[in-house]
């Protein structure tokens, strides 16, 4: 949901919050009052499990209490820091486990020092960029950004711009900020989803035989997509030529018994590539020292039209 006013807009993303579940399913979930609070401040949790529960069991590291049986708890947090919480249900005979990392957070500066921000986009494709504008209140002085799967992964600018995502993935962001009062850190975790660019290089290839006698030869074929591709990059581990620079390689042959993988890299104009490694993909046997005697048998040798024997 975003929020907007003459003043601006503020952004608010609940990951992973909508859980459908099948009928009679057992699953533990939860929620918070709140999950920004200040040293000494409460959380009211409210269980949203779904099933025949007949018992609660609650983790609140951080917390008082730090455990509780209770349905719906309330639990007091002394001490600065970013909290995990867990909830574990049972219905008599199977259980379920939610875990919420770095769910509460728990800031000491009396200044209201508190870290936020939002992102021009949290769903990308991969290669695009992110802008990322810091919303933190309490008059912050200086900036500390960390963005894991990124180019570049940290920033101290106030608002950094052009982060740029080229692996597909869920990733946190991280923003820690300061002034003379003290720090205040928010951790937003699968805050960016990365999802594969349909334009992207597959490689692919298959062999004619996986299974051959020593001396034997295998035949390739490049089955990779979404070209055209300006460079191609083939190894036969094992095999002869062991490498090849050209997109359909020649025979492969192999000179010595054992299991062997076979890789295939293919790259575009843009240097965007994508490597395909099968593993043990060949097998070489020992060559048989006698050729084989063709047989076969039938339950019957005469029967008649359509009918089943």
């Amino acid at each position: 949901m975003t929020a907007t006013n003459a003043a601006g807009s503020d952004t608010k993303t609940r990951t992973d919050y909508i859980t459908v579940v099948d009928p009679g399913t057992l699953s533990a979930n939860f929620v918070a009052d709140q999950t920004t609070i200040n040293v000494g401040g409460t959380v009211n949790f409210t269980d949203q499990s779904v099933g025949n529960i007949t018992s609660w069991s609650w983790q609140f590291p951080g917390g008082n209490p730090a455990t509780s049986s209770v349905q719906n708890p309330t639990v007091t947090y002394g001490a600065a820091g970013t909290f995990n919480v867990t909830l574990i249900v049972s219905d008599g005979t199977d259980q379920d486990e939610e875990v919420k990392v770095g769910y509460i957070h728990v800031t000491d500066n009396a200044a209201g020092l508190h870290a936020s921000f939002v992102a021009s986009s949290y769903n990308i494709i991969a290669g695009e960029c992110i802008n990322f504008n810091d919303q933190s209140t309490g008059s912050p002085n200086s900036w500390s950004w960390s963005f894991p799967g990124a180019t570049p992964m940290n920033s101290t600018n106030q608002h950094p711009t052009n982060i740029c995502y080229p692996n597909a993935g869920i990733y946190d962001v991280v923003l820690q900020v300061q002034n003379a009062d003290g720090q205040d850190t928010y951790i937003c975790q699968e805050c960016i989803t990365v999802n594969p660019d349909p334009n992207s290089p597959i490689a692919e290839f298959e062999a004619d035989k996986r299974v051959i006698p020593v001396g034997g030869v295998v035949r390739f074929t490049n089955l990779s997509e979404n070209g055209p591709f300006n460079q191609w990059a083939w190894e036969f581990e094992g095999g002869t030529p062991a490498v090849y620079n050209d997109s359909t390689p020649p025979p492969i042959a192999y000179l010595q018994v054992g299991t062997y993988n076979v890789t295939l890299r293919c790259r575009k104009t843009n240097n965007v590539q994508d490597i395909n490694t099968k593993v043990d993909y060949i097998t070489v046997i020992p060559k048989a020292t006698t050729p084989p005697t063709a047989n076969f048998t039938a339950n019957y040798t005469v029967v008649q039209p359509n009918r089943p024997q």
